[in-house]
């Protein structure tokens, strides 16, 4: 466990391949009938440790350490069938169980790399993710999620999801949870949230739910985007744009936007007076033609 926390895998493996030689080799040069059935489980189980971790080398070289401490017993026995049984029985049993571990090590090792890059990507994805059971209680909470919402994973996770909405959005937001325990595979709402210091948010909220092997909804996934800073802006932008269409409007200074063609873009009122021509026949037609000599 030492060695494993040293991340020496590979060495660990090999001290408790040897440690159970060693306990196997006595208990069966202490039993009165020599190489027994505890004998054939015990040296198989050290072979499974050494072809679990272990490279090829160490694993020939322990079998074969392993073989001649059978052979040496079953010598002092005398007893053919042994010497001949026991070893073939050994192999067997061990190549068979090392083969069939270490696929199961190599499946349960890419498992875990494939988790460990998804949680990696979860925790590093600008969007909040959030996961519900069906009691709609939280049970994943990313680090986006917490500089959102300003609650730490270990506070949200258990929480009712009234916990991010202010009481007047409660109604619509039940309705969304029963559409996705119903099956509602994706849904997408726009709505008011609450953050923890009490600020209020604009969010977008891509969810969907999960099925278990009976077609049951398990739990539901939420993709949470925070848009209160741009709809701040794009309220910026619009009030600007207001404001610059009424000077432009009530300017008693006649004002042509063009292109460098000469294409009249846009006139205000004030220069319609002063050429006195309508908007429609100024915007959208040349300067040459518009104000060419009869």
């Amino acid at each position: 466990l030492w060695l494993n926390r040293l991340k020496k895998l590979e060495w660990a493996a090999k001290l408790a391949a040897l440690g159970i030689l060693a306990s196997a080799t006595l208990m069966v040069a202490g039993s009165r009938d020599g190489v027994n059935d505890v004998g054939l489980l015990i040296f198989p189980g050290g072979l499974l440790v050494a072809a679990l971790l272990a490279d090829f080398r160490f694993y020939v070289t322990f079998a074969a350490l392993t073989l001649v401490i059978v052979i040496a017993l079953a010598v002092q026995r005398a007893n053919a069938v042994t010497l001949w049984c026991a070893p073939a029985i050994l192999i067997a049993i061990a190549t068979g169980a090392g083969l069939m571990t270490r696929g199961a090590w190599d499946c349960m090792a890419a498992s875990h790399r494939s988790h460990r890059r998804l949680q990696f990507q979860v925790d590093r994805m600008p969007f909040a993710y959030i996961a519900w059971d069906r009691e709609f209680r939280i049970t994943e909470w990313n680090q986006s999620a917490e500089l959102i919402f300003g609650w730490s994973a270990d506070e949200a996770k258990g929480q009712y999801a009234y916990l991010l909405v202010p009481p007047s959005v409660r109604p619509s937001m039940d309705a969304v949870w029963v559409k996705l325990l119903e099956g509602d595979e994706a849904s997408y709402s726009l709505n008011e949230n609450i953050a923890k210091d009490g600020k209020r948010l604009l969010c977008e909220w891509f969810n969907t739910s999960v099925r278990d092997d009976s077609g049951q909804v398990a739990e539901v996934l939420s993709m949470v985007h925070d848009i209160t800073a741009q709809q701040h802006m794009e309220a910026a932008r619009t009030h600007s744009e207001e404001q610059l269409r009424q000077v432009w409007e009530e300017s008693r200074d006649g004002m042509r936007l063009s292109d460098a063609d000469g294409l009249v873009l846009r006139v205000n009122s004030a220069y319609c007076q002063l050429v006195n021509k309508s908007r429609e026949e100024l915007e959208g037609n040349l300067l040459t033609a518009i104000h060419a000599a009869p």
